[in-house]
C-alpha cells in the first residue's frame, strides 16, 4: 500500500509518503522533521501510516537527500515469552 499524509513517529505526527516494499516500509520525510525527532539508523520506533495502528519497526536505513530523508523500515520480530514449566 502506497499513501500520503499523517505519519505517527514515537507519538508526534508528522507528513510523510510511504509505499510498501514485500512486509517492510519505504517512507519519505522532510529533514527537518528528521532532526527533529532525533531518528538515526539502528532505531526502534512506533509508526502509525494513515489509519493503520502504530507498529513497531526497526529504521535499518536512512538515505538522505535533501530536502527530504528515506528510511527503510523493517518490522520488529515478536518475541514469545511463554516459559514452559
Amino acid at each position: 500500500m502506497d499513501g500520503t499524509g499523517p505519519v505517527a513517529v514515537n507519538g508526534s505526527v508528522v507528513y510523510g509518503y510511504w509505499t510498501d516494499r514485500g512486509g517492510a516500509c519505504r517512507l519519505r520525510l522532510g529533514l527537518d522533521d528528521w532532526d527533529r525527532l532525533g531518528l538515526h539508523p539502528g532505531q526502534r520506533v512506533r509508526v502509525g501510516r494513515g489509519d493503520q495502528p502504530p507498529e513497531e519497526v526497526l529504521i535499518a536505513a536512512a538515505d538522505r537527500h535533501p530536502p527530504v530523508v528515506w528510511l527503510d523500515l523493517v518490522p520488529v520480530a515478536r518475541t514469545n515469552t511463554t516459559r514452559a514449566g
